[in-house]
């Protein structure tokens, strides 16, 4: 970003910030940034993964996973299979939202019916698709009265499902599957309290909310399009918390106490369009891609604590293994012959990802003397070109919807609407199959997890996989609470100021 503007936007925010004053006997705010302003606060509306952050602050479900590797029961008192395609939940007692209104059944059933019929494709949605009729609702083939997912006594909900669904309520944990009803009324920890357009949110303590540091401090959510200004909001003291850290800047950071590294599971990873018709349908050019770039060097670069070319899961769903990883092997002269190709990417991503597309593009002329056009896209538009005219090569990140190996896999099935390479093969599709049907142990379903892996980037080289992230961050020590677990999903129902 140009660096006139980025002044002009640090000293607006060091006017706007700087005015207030807390008292001595109230805690001051928590605050921390987003790098973009939701429009709303419905689930089918949301565009980015970082306004999990945000939900997750005002909206509780069913079940919700924990910093510690758990899946709890939330909202839900209990839940328990019936037969494998019919899942009983039933609803804590006297719930009630932010205006002390009661939480019911049917809040959830009218909230994941609006999911379904809603336009467009929301995140939320794959989610979803294994509900009774959930996907020919969506297709517009049956009726919303059709759904699946039923009120059946005073405190509970009945899911029917197509197929046994053995993820079915870690699906339930994500931050998005919630009683929305309106952008006024909350169920979680927190409520909004003020919004200032294009400046500022105010959230405040939901006193309905049973759980959790009752005496939590208030929270002011600023906005901040690029890591350069939110980082100097933090080193000025105008927020508390800052997510994400470039990694040059890790060096400068990595030695303070308010420095740390949360491991965070996903599956981040440089993917191939292998649609027929398209140059990269060639498994010969996908594996000389893959083989023609120094993972090493490009883990120094961005000071990885997991090596790029290996998958990005947690040992809980993936054991670390180095020969599950690709490997450099090509060099200049190949005798290849590449047609022009062009690598999409999103600016959501920032410097990191920004840095990471130009150096494949390096890695890719200095070892195999093609040039690769590189074309940065706003986040809504980017996922509708890779929907409808995907390019050669994209960079995604993949963060996962739940905890387990198949959040991350199901992407690469032949009918998932987001399977953005086109990758077909009924051979992966069975292969996954029982992670999603057949209840498993955990050490049956790291073997399935590794074979189906190591089939998408070793053997078809659908692309390239961007090894683990730990998500670098700042947080100032007078907060206490603060939990985030490996989906990267915040917590902040115990968040406490305790002064210095």
């Amino acid at each position: 970003m140009d660096r006139n503007k980025i002044a002009i936007i640090f000293f607006f925010w060091i006017s706007v910030l700087g005015s207030f004053a807390f008292s001595a006997d109230s805690p001051p705010p928590f605050r921390f940034h987003l790098k973009i302003e939701p429009h709303s606060l419905d689930p089918t509306k949301a565009i980015s993964g970082e306004h999990n952050y945000l939900h997750a602050t005002l909206f509780r479900g069913l079940t919700r996973y924990t910093d510690e590797g758990l899946l709890i029961f939330d909202q839900a008192q209990s839940c328990r299979y019936i037969i494998a395609t019919d899942i009983r939940c039933k609803l804590r007692s006297d719930l009630k939202y932010s205006d002390g209104s009661p939480v019911t059944p049917q809040d959830f059933v009218d909230a994941f019916k609006k999911y379904v019929t809603a336009d467009g494709a929301p995140y939320v949605l794959p989610l979803l698709l294994n509900i009774k009729n959930a996907k020919k609702i969506y297709q517009k083939e049956l009726s919303a009265d059709t759904f699946g997912m039923k009120v059946s006594g005073e405190r509970e909900i009945t899911f029917l499902l197509e197929n046994p669904d053995r993820d079915f309520l870690e699906k339930l944990s994500s931050p998005l599957l919630v009683p929305y009803k309106n952008d006024s009324v909350f169920n979680g920890p927190y409520q909004v309290d003020k919004i200032e357009k294009g400046k500022r949110w105010y959230l405040k303590t939901n006193p309905y909310f049973k759980n959790g540091n009752k005496d939590r401090p208030p929270i002011e959510i600023v906005f901040a399009d690029d890591d350069e200004t939110a980082a100097n909001l933090y080193e000025k003291g105008l927020i508390d918390f800052l997510w994400r850290i470039p990694a040059a800047d890790i060096p400068k950071f990595k030695s303070r106490p308010d420095f740390m590294q949360v491991p965070v599971s996903r599956l981040d990873y440089v993917g191939f369009n292998m649609r027929p018709g398209h140059p990269l349908q060639d498994k010969s050019l996908r594996k000389l891609l893959v083989e023609s770039v120094d993972f090493d060097e490009l883990k120094n670069i961005l000071f990885a604590l997991g090596r790029p070319g290996c998958p990005g899961y947690s040992d809980r769903f993936l054991l670390d293994d180095p020969k599950r990883c690709q490997e450099f092997k090509v060099k200049m002269g190949s005798g290849f012959k590449f047609p022009s190709l062009k690598f999409y990417f999103s600016l959501l991503g920032g410097d990191d990802v920004q840095r990471q597309v130009q150096w494949f593009q390096h890695q890719w002329k200095k070892n195999l003397g093609i040039m690769v056009q590189l074309k940065g896209l706003d986040q809504k538009f980017y996922i509708s070109e890779l929907s409808s005219h995907p390019p050669d090569i994209f960079r995604k990140g993949l963060g996962l919807n739940r905890p387990s190996c198949l959040a991350g896999l199901e992407f690469f099935k032949s009918d998932h609407p987001e399977n953005f390479t086109g990758f077909k093969s009924k051979k992966f599709d069975d292969m996954i199959l029982p992670l999603e049907r057949q209840k498993l142990s955990r050490n049956e379903q790291n073997i399935i997890c590794g074979a189906a892996t190591d089939f998408l980037f070793k053997e078809e080289y659908v692309g390239i996989p961007m090894g683990r992230v730990h998500f670098s961050m700042l947080l100032r020590q007078d907060f206490k609470g603060v939990k985030i677990n490996e989906l990267n999903q915040l917590d902040l129902s115990e968040l406490k100021y305790e002064k210095k």
